[in-house]
């Protein structure tokens, strides 16, 4: 399959950077997708919308938000991702490690993995997509949080996956926002699962002040203890994460 890549950089209001990267059909303009990330020193945002499968659109929102602290630091104080679209069986969910797989078009599998480096100071996310034998291409966004700074965001690619350093020859490089049709996809709301990757004790003043409800499947789980120092396996956990209003 042909595809034509842009890649945009603008600023708005709210965050001063902001990038997408949109892979299009050209054979056929509605099968899209469009990969954004919006910066500023207190929250990142990374989007994915894609309607390449046929049968479904693929939707995943990651937040990461940062709060100064006493000293005036500023510190994670929450990661979590919300996702619909991917089924396929080999994803897998960790505590602090989201790794997404979907079938594209019935046939390959693009792939979008969210986790954290080193003493969770840097968080990266990575997107994999198969287009067409030896064509797969990907790109990646590295997220860290100066403590005098805030946020940044460094991207990478779209580059050919098995060569990471390779950068794709075939696409536009644009100083301003995608299309509209295309940015009210990637913003339009919608109803995923969600999991809270990390949950730092901040001072609750942030715009996003993280509220979590644990259900614990105990189908195949073993407990141990009560509380803190308690020991889990087996145990299948989903978080419904609710964010409270920002307050004045």
């Amino acid at each position: 399959m042909a595809i034509a890549i842009e890649v945009y950089q603008w600023s708005s209001a709210e965050f001063p950077r902001e990038h997408a990267v949109v892979y299009t059909s050209v054979n056929d303009k509605s099968k899209f997708s469009i990969f954004r990330t919006s910066v500023n020193p207190e929250k990142v945002l990374v989007r994915l919308a894609d309607s390449f499968c046929d049968d479904h659109p693929i939707r995943v929102n990651v937040e990461l938000i940062a709060e100064r602290d006493n000293n005036g630091y500023f510190n994670y104080r929450v990661v979590r991702l919300v996702e619909a679209g991917f089924s396929d069986s080999r994803s897998s969910i960790h505590y602090d490690k989201v790794n997404l797989v979907s079938k594209f078009w019935e046939t390959r599998l693009c792939s979008f993995t969210v986790g954290p480096g080193i003493n969770k100071k840097i968080w990266g996310v990575r997107h994999e997509y198969p287009f067409g034998l030896r064509k797969d291409t990907g790109f990646y966004v590295e997220i860290t949080c100066h403590k005098e700074k805030g946020l940044s965001a460094q991207h990478r690619g779209p580059f050919k996956s098995l060569h990471p350093e390779t950068l794709l020859g075939i696409r536009r490089e644009i100083y301003g926002e995608p299309p509209t049709s295309i940015n009210e996809f990637v913003e339009s709301e919608f109803i995923g699962n969600e999991y809270m990757l990390f949950q730092g004790e901040g001072r609750g003043n942030s715009a996003t002040e993280a509220s979590a409800r644990v259900t614990v499947n105990n189908t195949a789980a073993q407990f141990q203890g009560n509380g803190n120092g308690s020991r889990y396996q087996n145990c299948y956990v989903v978080m419904n994460h609710k964010a409270s209003k920002a307050t004045n």
